[in-house]
């Protein structure tokens, strides 16, 4: 089992690449984009990544 850093880290980390999906997102949408981008799938992976060491309830 992580340690509680471990824990609090991963979901740091999990917060940090859902703030910058939305963030790219609301600038997309600013830009007039409405297809998937190179930059919207890396960061759509990220957070998928990432949310697989954070419980669902937590995320």
């Amino acid at each position: 089992m992580s340690s509680k850093a471990d824990r609090k880290q991963a979901r740091a980390n999990h917060r940090a690449a859902k703030a910058a999906l939305h963030a790219n997102q609301a600038a997309e949408k600013n830009a007039g984009i409405t297809t998937e981008t190179d930059t919207y799938r890396e960061l759509n992976a990220r957070v998928n990544q990432t949310e697989k060491s954070v419980p669902w309830y937590r995320r």
